[in-house]
C-alpha cells in the first residue's frame, strides 16, 4: 500500500490505482 506510486496513479484512471 504504497501512497507515493499510488498516489501518482489514482489521479489518472480507477484501472490505473494498482501499484505497479
Amino acid at each position: 500500500c504504497n501512497s507515493s506510486g499510488l498516489e501518482r496513479v489514482i489521479p489518472r484512471k480507477r484501472g490505473a490505482v494498482q501499484p505497479h
